[in-house]
């Protein structure tokens, strides 16, 4: 009987080394033998358990982390692949109507408010027409400037447009006749062919009266009668922006 108790004691998970020992690489066993056969204080038993406690706890809370970021990755790239990749849809080309009105923006980048502004094109006689109605024109001599400046300066870029070989641009307003009654009417049109355009050098013309170059040469050319009286042609120059 004393052999098989000394034998007990010599055993070396039963002392300090051992319990040591496994505690560092085996707890689970190493905790067992600490509370069954460690002299130690309560104290120091339990501080023991409760960090590794608190150890086996954060593992098993990173496992499950690392599991769920695993599964929304997985699941992330199972729905991106499922989808469809959109096809770029190739850009629709301008139109000329689309060329036009760039180019009038272009000529009157001061001009924010396009309410009045209108701009037709015919492709079967290849002609541009600009409108502009309004009743807010400073007097009638600013007016027919206005046209006469928006045919060379418009037409500038407008002629640049393959399709556009006339060019005609209109200022309109409202009229009150003797009796009373209003109507809207041109104050002033006038048109150039693409041709006729092009054999002024506009450049060399500008801040010079131009009326006179403009009546004999474009087609149409009109100012409305009832103005006439009111305009002095020598000061219709031209001005390009």
């Amino acid at each position: 009987m004393e052999n098989q108790d000394s034998s007990n004691k010599n055993k070396w998970y039963k002392g300090n080394g051992g319990i040591i020992a496994l505690l560092i690489f085996f707890f689970p066993v190493g905790l067992f033998l600490m509370w069954k056969y460690a002299h130690w204080n309560k104290a120091v038993k339990w501080v023991i358990t409760a960090i590794f406690a608190i150890f086996v706890f954060a593992s098993i809370n990173s496992s499950n982390s690392t599991t769920n970021q695993t599964q929304t990755s997985s699941n992330s790239s199972t729905t991106s692949t499922s989808q469809p990749t959109a096809t770029p849809q190739p850009k629709k080309p301008l139109t000329t109507e689309d060329k036009l009105w760039q180019a009038y923006k272009n000529f009157d980048n001061q001009d924010t408010d396009f309410s009045g502004v209108k701009i037709d094109y015919d492709a079967t006689t290849n002609t541009t027409t600009l409108t502009n109605t309004s009743d807010n024109f400073l007097d009638e001599q600013s007016a027919v400037n206005g046209v006469v400046n928006s045919l060379v300066g418009y037409g500038m870029q407008a002629f640049k447009i393959p399709g556009v070989d006339k060019l005609v641009v209109a200022f309109r307003s409202t009229f009150t006749d003797s009796y009373g009654h209003k109507s809207t009417d041109d104050i002033a049109r006038i048109g150039m062919t693409k041709d006729e355009f092009a054999k002024y050098d506009w450049k060399n013309l500008e801040f010079q009266p131009i009326y006179d170059q403009l009546q004999s040469s474009a087609d149409p050319f009109y100012v409305n009668p009832s103005i006439l009286g009111k305009i002095d042609t020598q000061k219709i120059n031209l001005s390009l922006p």
